[in-house]
């Protein structure tokens, strides 16, 4: 039998395929207000960040008087999409179920918005999952603290952070758990070096912890 994990999962870009939600939402928001659109690369590294730091980003790009409207637009149809067109990545629902079969305790943590994590949980049927789910909207001040308030709530030893961000990593370190890194996410190779191990896909996440949390052979 597995040794029971607490296993800390991203949102974006570990779960979510995030750019087949947000990328559409700001080309047609923008085009909407008569605006060029960044490019889908530009837009994929604004991916994890603090919702704040995005709106930001998004803002900057905007005329000042109509910008708080476009975000507020972008964020809407976000939302839409996600419904619509949102996606986990291939492997993950299946590493997600078999981790739960094996007794494992799963929460969440992502720089997202209240509404976004609502969302993707409840129209994506995450929910059943997770017995905790964090995100930078509930108030915390970075995922350091997510990861330390998840920890203190579900006492579950070893703790393992899977993300694809350098904040995700950096979680994991201060927090005393293992961090793996989904590199079939978003972030950079050399944001993501310090990690216990890689994942090239989500499949891989469950080899992973067995071999991280396991027993020595």
């Amino acid at each position: 039998m597995p040794h029971p994990t607490l296993i800390i999962f991203d949102i974006d870009g570990t779960l979510l395929q995030s750019q087949r939600v947000t990328v559409p939402a700001i080309r047609e928001v923008f085009h909407a207000y008569g605006l060029k659109a960044p490019g889908e690369q530009a837009i994929r590294q604004t991916f994890g960040l603090p919702v704040k730091e995005y709106e930001a980003w998004l803002a900057s790009l905007c005329p000042p008087r109509k910008a708080a409207h476009i975000v507020e637009a972008v964020n809407d149809r976000e939302l839409e999409l996600i419904a619509t067109a949102g996606a986990l990545f291939p492997g993950a629902l299946e590493a997600l179920q078999a981790l739960k079969r094996a007794g494992h305790a799963l929460a969440t943590c992502t720089n997202a918005s209240v509404p976004y994590l609502a969302r993707v949980l409840n129209e994506l049927g995450l929910r059943k999952y997770f017995q905790l789910n964090a995100c930078i909207g509930h108030g915390f001040a970075d995922k350091t603290a997510m990861v330390r308030h998840i920890m203190n709530t579900i006492l579950l030893r070893p703790a393992v952070v899977v993300g694809d961000r350098a904040s995700d990593i950096d979680a994991a370190r201060a927090n005393g758990a293992y961090a793996i890194a989904a590199d079939y996410g978003y972030g950079a190779e050399t944001e993501l070096q310090h990690a216990d191990a890689h994942a090239r896909a989500a499949a891989d996440i469950l080899d992973i912890i067995a071999r991280l949390t396991g027993p020595p052979r």
